[in-house]
């Protein structure tokens, strides 16, 4: 009896840990992945390029991520997901020290491949973890906290640059200042084991099953909304820091409290949109949404003085179109789910790779009022598919 009571108190150590590891590691992926977009002009600047060139580094960060998701996804069973994210930790560390201490461009690239790894890396592994520890009637509970986290991140990460910026400090000190939350991760996984108790079925996701999901033809429509709506929440997540710098005439420690403010909505959104996605319906949900968001961009980008601020009120409402499009795609093709949301999230990445590099060029040719403005025109694409193909 008193051994059963150990190993349970053992157990459940085990679950908190590994819980804590993931929240962690999520929080550094919210981080990164805004302080990624509130540092890019201060990036430009350092390395004298174009907003064209800082658009294309968005496409390598967006191809570490799509690779690690599909690497994960292929040797499921092969590597454990503990290993996973002890190894995402230190890939991100290693990415880190490359990407603040490249001595030219082109070094820079192989650190901000290696911090989209991560981030990916971060996703897919911590968000099976969560599915594989808990089982399904509490899976919600934490797999909604794992995304809170990510949230607190993301509204971190750009208000800590901006004061880092008043400190007299640059970009280099907004990713270096995380080392010891890595580190910190990285000792809790090591020093704990994992659960003895699993949920998930080990069985790989082959990647030539992705590109076979690619071709269902109900999936379409989800895949061109995911590409469609990543490209619009990337472009401005990446680019709306150089908005308010370029078009306002605000200083970049200013400028950075925006995207704060972007993740502050885009946050709130999620959490008020769990309470009423389910009773409309996904078509409406996505048509309100989609003309809202359009809206606010629109307006925030044309409008003189304090209207700037429908910019970021735009994340309230771009805030529950992933979420819904991931739920209509797993209920539409359930017999095909882990395959199809395989496809889905690399159609997405395509969509934030492709999204941040065309914004960034048509910022380079047409200002970045014209650039963060196409984001907009997204929209409306994105709410004619939905008009026309899903019921």
């Amino acid at each position: 009896m008193k051994k059963e009571k150990e190993e349970m108190k053992t157990e459940n150590n085990r679950l908190r840990a590994v819980t804590a590891g993931v929240m962690i590691c999520f929080f550094l992926f919210g981080y990164c992945d805004s302080v990624r977009g509130a540092t890019l002009t201060d990036v430009t600047s350092a390395f004298k390029v174009s907003y064209g060139v800082g658009g294309a580094l968005m496409v390598v960060h967006y191809i570490g991520y799509c690779a690690s998701s599909l690497f994960f996804g292929s040797m499921t069973g092969k590597i454990h997901r503990r290993t996973a994210l002890i190894v995402s930790n230190v890939n991100i560390a290693a990415g880190i020290f490359i990407y603040t201490c490249a001595p030219n461009i082109y070094v820079f690239l192989i650190g901000i491949l290696l911090i989209g790894f991560s981030l990916g890396l971060y996703e897919y592994a911590g968000n099976t973890a969560v599915a594989d520890i808990y089982p399904e009637e509490k899976r919600g509970k934490y797999t909604n906290l794992v995304a809170g986290m990510h949230g607190i991140g993301a509204i971190i990460g750009p208000a800590a640059f901006g004061l880092i910026l008043r400190k007299g400090g640059d970009y280099k000190t907004a990713f270096m200042i995380i080392l010891p939350v890595i580190l910190a991760a990285v000792l809790l996984f090591l020093k704990t084991g994992y659960p003895k108790q699993a949920y998930l079925d080990d069985s790989p996701l082959r990647i030539k099953d992705i590109l076979r999901a690619m071709l269902i033809k109900k999936a379409g429509k989800y895949y061109a909304l995911a590409t469609l709506y990543i490209a619009a929440e990337a472009g401005i997540i990446t680019w709306i820091t150089a908005f308010f710098v370029d078009e306002k005439g605000q200083a970049l420690k200013q400028a950075a409290l925006w995207l704060s403010l972007f993740f502050v909505f885009l946050t709130a959104g999620r959490f008020i949109g769990s309470m009423y996605v389910d009773r409309f319906g996904i078509r409406r949900v996505l048509i309100v949404h989609f003309a809202l968001s359009a809206l606010c961009i629109i307006l925030g980008v044309t409008l003189p003085g304090e209207a700037a601020v429908l910019l970021p009120l735009s994340g309230l409402f771009l805030s529950v179109i992933f979420p819904t499009l991931g739920a209509g795609i797993s209920v539409e093709c359930h017999e095909n789910t882990a395959v199809t949301m395989g496809a889905f999230f690399a159609f997405a990445a395509l969509g934030g790779a492709g999204g941040s590099w065309a914004i960034g060029l048509f910022s380079q040719i047409l200002g970045t009022r014209a650039g963060i403005g196409s984001t907009a025109v997204i929209c409306l694409a994105a709410l004619l598919i939905v008009h026309k193909a899903v019921r």
